[in-house]
This record gives C-alpha cells, structure tokens and sequence, in this order.
C-alpha cells in the first residue's frame, strides 16, 4: 500500500486531535474512503469539483464543527449523532439530502449557532453587521468570545420579535427589511453610548433600557410610523358588527 500523502495525514491528524471520531486502522475501508475524499477536496476534484480548500479552510470548519458536535454552548442541543460523525461523511456523505450532504461546506460558510438562537438567518445578518460596526479589534465570528455569540444570539431573538412585531408599523425607508432594522439598531446602540467604543459591546445590546429606548429612536429618525391614538368612537365603529 503507498504512503499516505502528508497533507492527507495532516488534516486526519488535526480532525482527531480535536476528539472527533478516530480511524481504527488504516487498513480499513473507511480510511481507504476518507483518503480519497480528502484528496478531491485538496485537489479539487469529484464533490468538490474547481473548489480551491486551503489547509487553513480545513482547520476553520472543522473547528466550527468540533463546537457543534462537543460543547454545549451550541446547537444541536442533542449531539448524540454529530459526536460521533465520521470524517469521511462530515466531508460528504451523498446519502444525505444535497444541502446537508457536506458538513464541511457548511460549517465553512456558517458559524455554528448559540444554543438558545432562535433565528439563524437573523443572526448571522446581526453577527455580520456587528463585526462591521464594532471599533474594538474583533473582525471575525472566531474573535467573539463564548459570551458575545450568546449576546448576540439573544439580540438576534429580539431583533426578530420586534421585526414581527413592528415591521408593518415602519415607513418606507426600511423597505421591510430585517437587515434595515438591524443596521437601525446598531446606529442606535451608538448612539445611546455616545459612540464610545469600549462601551458598544455585544452587551449592550441586551441590555432592557436600550431596547426600551429603540422604538422611540426610530420614531426620532422618522422610520416608526406613528401610532393613531385611542378612540372609543373609533374602537366602537370598528366593532359594530361584530
């Protein structure tokens, strides 16, 4: 049998190291596999057709993946089957529906998810957006600490209530937009702290004074529409027939 190539051992080294799934043998069929997919992904070949993966690609996704499969700060709550995924379906497993069917695709693309985050789509624009407000040294998801992802994960929860809730109430400047709310929130955080560095943190934005002073914020920039007051004669014309 030839010698596995270094830059194939390099990265099975590195995915166990992370106390992922071990090979038992490298005698075995899933090694022979895990060998050849780990090739069409260095060469660019097969699944992973005119797809470049550096090394430093490979050490990202599988860390995002190891906080999926091991730490309970994130999603899945049950962790039962991502545990114990091998590695040669976390690089493709064509038994899966498409969009799943490579692990290390997506955990390439997505940051794994805090625990309690409710709306994924939601905190990723949130995440993004903050990472290119903050003034503060953090310039990817892998700079935030366990806590700011949570922070964020939570702000992300609320953000998506009061899109809910509200969206219907702003004017046309916001476009119905998630993202435009979100970039209002942020400015208005700003603004709130005076636009002190140190003090806009991931925190912050869970804080219960600034989300009772956001509405009123939105209102002062012109994007809330203002709510009509209440009219018993209004409210009794409106019930009339029912």
């Amino acid at each position: 049998m030839a010698k596995t190539p270094t830059k194939i051992t390099a990265r099975i080294d590195y995915w166990e190291s992370k106390g992922l799934s071990r090979m038992k043998s490298t005698k075995t069929q899933i090694y022979k596999t895990t060998v050849e997919k780990l090739g069409c992904l260095i060469d660019g070949a097969q699944m992973f057709k005119d797809e470049k993966h550096t090394m430093n690609d490979f050490r990202l996704s599988v860390n995002r993946f190891t906080l999926q499969a091991l730490d309970p700060n994130y999603q899945p709550f049950n962790k039962k089957h991502v545990k114990h995924m091998t590695l040669s379906n976390f690089l493709y497993n064509p038994f899966c529906p498409y969009e799943f069917r490579s692990q290390y695709r997506n955990c390439l693309k997505n940051p794994p998810l805090p625990v309690y985050t409710k709306h994924p789509d939601v905190y990723q624009s949130l995440t993004t957006a903050y990472l290119k407000t903050c003034n503060n040294g953090i310039k990817t998801v892998e700079d935030l600490s366990v806590k700011d992802q949570s922070n964020l994960g939570w702000a992300s929860n609320k953000i998506a209530s009061f899109c809910k809730n509200r969206m219907g109430k702003t004017n046309e400047l916001m476009g119905g937009s998630d993202q435009k709310i979100i970039n209002a929130f942020l400015k208005a955080c700003k603004s709130f702290v005076k636009y002190d560095p140190i003090r806009f943190d991931t925190g912050l934005l869970t804080r219960s004074w600034v989300w009772e002073k956001f509405p009123n914020y939105l209102y002062q920039q012109g994007y809330l529409l203002e709510e009509k007051p209440f009219s018993m004669s209004g409210w009794e014309a409106e019930n009339a027939n029912t």
